[in-house]
């Protein structure tokens, strides 16, 4: 959306929400935290080394709907609830990820 209104001078800039802004706090003292665990520190994983590492099963969309299965079931969802949740992470991957 930024792109497009002021052209490719700004490309690949997003503009956050103003309620991010609330989270900021944890986060930092979420990374403070990770970045004192030994061996989770050097951990560097991407979406592209998930995908090199696994093949498909390392693809965003599948990953998205894994996640989603696996939170409905933890969530004690029922099937349909499960699956309905797995469609809409892999939905919300599908539209990140393969952008026209």
């Amino acid at each position: 959306m930024v792109e497009k209104f002021y052209g490719d001078d700004l490309k690949g800039i997003s503009i956050p929400q103003a309620f991010c802004v609330g989270f900021i706090p944890f986060a930092i003292v979420v990374n403070w935290i990770m970045e004192r665990i030994p061996g989770v520190n050097k951990i560097d994983v991407d979406a592209e080394k998930l995908q090199k590492r696994f093949g498909i099963l390392g693809d965003p969309i599948l990953l998205g709907v894994i996640i989603g299965i696996l939170l409905g079931v933890s969530a004690y969802y029922n099937v349909a609830k499960t699956l309905q949740l797995s469609i809409i992470l892999f939905d919300s991957n599908a539209i990140e990820n393969y952008r026209i």
